[in-house]
């Protein structure tokens, strides 16, 4: 019984020791307000939003790069993000042409503004053979042309009908053509 008992007496401490230990660790002071820490359960490599190769590469992608649209959890509705409002659509027979404005003065974070060049550059790289990003480029497969109107407004042109694949032209990650682009 006694060895019960102090079996007992070190789970509990030990319990205790750990639950301390783990509050010091969030301590919220250490965080700066620019900032913010994310706990996750398996080293996700490198966040590139469009080679992703788990999960919570494509979660923490999702927290750095944009997209033009974003789902609204509760509602399940889609919502601008850099776009400035939900798309316009423009039905044909056999296309669908899909606008789309930026909003003003969004801009990456060494200062340069996000235009339709970014788009259009994230665009031709994820539908890339080489770029080996199959997996998002089925997803954007319906999208079959781009024109430039502005630097903050496009149209996309895609050979779909239905709202998945209208929806599809705004959730795609946009990446920086001025610091990316080689060519």
């Amino acid at each position: 019984m006694l060895r019960r008992s102090v079996i007992h007496k070190f789970k509990r401490t030990c319990w205790f020791i750990f639950l301390g230990v783990g509050c010091l660790s969030c301590d919220t002071n250490k965080t700066q307000l620019d900032e913010f820490v994310i706990r996750i359960q398996v080293d996700p490599g490198f966040p590139n939003p469009i080679t992703y190769k788990n999960l919570q590469n494509v979660r923490i992608a999702g927290l750095i790069y944009e997209t033009l649209l974003y789902q609204d959890l509760k509602s399940g509705r889609f919502k601008p993000y850099l776009a400035k409002l939900l798309p316009t659509i423009q039905l044909t027979d056999s296309i669908t042409l899909v606008s789309y404005h930026l909003k003003k003065d969004i801009k990456w974070s060494d200062g340069s503004n996000i235009t339709a060049d970014d788009v259009l550059f994230s665009l031709r790289l994820i539908q890339h053979p080489d770029a080996g990003t199959e997996h998002l480029a089925k997803l954007i497969e319906h999208i079959v042309g781009f024109e430039k109107h502005s630097d903050s407004t496009f149209s996309l042109t895609i050979n779909d009908h239905s709202a998945l694949a209208i929806n599809t032209t705004g959730s795609f990650p946009i990446l920086p053509h001025h610091l990316l682009d080689t060519a």
